[in-house]
């Protein structure tokens, strides 16, 4: 919209494995998010850090990968899914980018996804309603 202020369109997959089998029964956690941001940068410069926010929809899922059930139909091997959902979810962060030239831009930032998941989503202790993730983000940016 302008070269400080933006609206972003922010698409994710999150593939978790479970690093604590008691807490999480060797499941492994998938989210795959899709967000609107409103994203401003604090410096009209070459390089300026920048904050964002908005919300968005997230598909949650949980599966046991040490469990491989056979279809006679189809004759083949598949994972079955657990517990799944699909919920809101909003999304902030900061971070900082510099541009590169020719319209292209580099990033890095961290982000708090907190997905509204249901406390009976999958019944373990490592899944209390709401979910939160903080990844940590770099990227590259094609303008246009």
């Amino acid at each position: 919209m302008t070269e400080q202020f933006s609206v972003w369109l922010d698409l994710a997959l999150n593939l978790y494995n479970s690093k604590n089998d008691s807490l999480t029964h060797g499941n492994n956690y998938t989210l795959i998010e899709g967000a609107f941001w409103a994203r401003y940068r604090i410096l009209r410069s070459e390089v300026s850090p920048y904050f964002f926010a908005g919300p968005g929809i997230s598909y949650n899922e949980y599966r046991n990968t040490s469990v491989v059930l056979y279809d006679p139909t189809t004759g083949a091997g598949y994972i079955p899914i657990n517990s799944y959902e699909v919920d809101f979810l909003m999304e902030g962060g900061l971070g900082i980018d510099m541009k590169l030239g020719g319209g292209l831009d580099t990033y890095l930032q961290g982000k708090l996804t907190y997905s509204f998941t249901s406390p009976a989503f999958a019944d373990y202790a490592s899944t209390d309603s709401p979910i939160m993730v903080v990844p940590l983000e770099l990227g590259i940016i094609f303008g246009i």
